[in-house]
């Protein structure tokens, strides 16, 4: 039998290491377009000040590879997929047949449609390249704007905050991690990011970035501010990348659309991990595409594990300001308990004895309990105590 995975992030590798943990003699080759082997992505946002070695964020050494019999093709981006001849055919004229093929191929940046976001200067974030061009362009520089005040554009705010003089988060919505927090909570983590010396603006979008003297971006927003900076980086979320899915003719809509067996509309073809969808939904979130990765290369194999999706949490430490956000906040009919000190914030939502959502910020005993909790390692009644029960409805 042999298998071939495109794409070597979470999804894609994890599944290798699941199909020869099931089928000890089949031949595993996994193409990807990227010039490094698997690595950590979400540690790149801790060397945007040019500083650490990039190369210790890699999961697993070459030897691992050999040693499990996987052989990873670098550099090659995958041009097309012949689905009646069950070939996937690479640049440079690689062609591999395949019995089984996951598709693996990950988002890339949502970069919105600003007049000026190609001039230079003006940066995403996805790659361990993309890490070193932003590192190595804000060394000695003074201000940086970041659009966006997700997860993702909060880590890399702080962490260029401790180099660059001046950070500006720009967000559109009304407040910070709009989809992990409520109002007040993201009232408390915003404070606590002003008292680092980032500055926010909300409710506005960015209209045009304009290049000045010395190398200096303009920066326009619908609302009429105009900010002067060094450097741009873009963090308005991702996309699933599903082109050569469509190309193929296989079925696509938000991303590449597959069953609960992570099956796609084309027999022996299979996805996970960032690019698939199931059940009209996406996922980005590290854990889960190697989760996912882990079950498709067990159905790959022959198994038939079905997936019912995790609720996803977040978890985000910036100079000791730890938060955890996880479910749903306001599901119909539950009840809340909040507790609103200073720079603490606690909420839990509970709904028939079971936890809806949580939301906590600046107590890091209530934020490691309370991920158990969640995760169903330890029952409800070990953190209610962490929690005032003021009740809210």
């Amino acid at each position: 039998m042999r298998y071939v995975i495109v794409g070597n992030g979470p999804a894609g590798v994890e599944a290798a290491l699941a199909v020869r943990k099931s089928d000890q003699t089949g031949v595993i080759d996994i193409i990807t377009c990227s010039s490094s082997l698997y690595y950590y992505r979400p540690g790149l946002v801790e060397h945007l000040n040019g500083e650490g070695d990039l190369s210790k964020l890699v999961m697993f050494k070459q030897d691992f590879y050999e040693e499990k019999k996987i052989t990873n093709i670098l550099g090659r981006p995958v041009e097309g997929i012949g689905v009646s001849e069950c070939m996937v055919y690479g640049s440079n004229g690689v062609k591999i047949v395949y019995d089984r093929l996951l598709i693996a191929t990950g988002s890339s940046p949502f970069v919105p449609p600003i007049i000026g976001v190609e001039n230079e200067g003006v940066f995403t974030l996805r790659t361990m390249r993309d890490a070193e061009r932003i590192g190595s362009y804000v060394l000695g520089k003074k201000s940086v704007i970041v659009i966006g005040a997700g997860l993702l554009g909060l880590e890399i705010a702080y962490n260029l905050s401790r180099s660059v003089s001046r950070v500006t988060v720009i967000e559109s919505e009304d407040r910070l991690l709009p989809r992990q927090l409520d109002c007040d909570g993201a009232d408390v983590l915003e404070k606590c990011l002003l008292s680092l010396k980032i500055d926010i603006l909300k409710k506005d979008r960015v209209r045009e970035i304009k290049p000045g003297p010395g190398k200096l971006l303009s920066v326009y927003t619908e609302g009429g501010a105009g900010i002067e900076c060094c450097a741009v980086v873009v963090c308005a979320g991702v996309k699933p990348d599903t082109s050569l899915a469509i190309n193929s003719g296989i079925k696509a809509g938000k991303g590449i659309e597959v069953d609960r067996f992570f099956r796609t509309s084309s027999e022996n073809i299979y996805a996970a991990g960032d690019a698939a969808e199931f059940d009209g939904r996406t996922f980005g979130y590290w854990s889960m595409s190697r989760r996912q990765g882990t079950l498709a290369g067990d159905n790959m194999t022959g198994a038939s594990n079905d997936y019912k999706p995790e609720r996803g949490n977040t978890v985000l430490k910036i100079a000791g300001i730890d938060v955890f956000s996880a479910g749903e906040l306001d599901v119909e009919g539950s009840s809340s308990t909040v507790v609103n000190q200073g720079s603490v914030y606690k909420r839990l939502d509970v709904l028939d004895g079971k936890i809806t959502g949580i939301a906590v910020i600046g107590d890091s005993d209530t934020a490691r309990l309370s991920q158990k909790a969640f995760e169903k390692k330890i029952p409800l009644d070990d953190i209610v105590e962490y929690f005032e029960y003021k009740r809210v409805d």
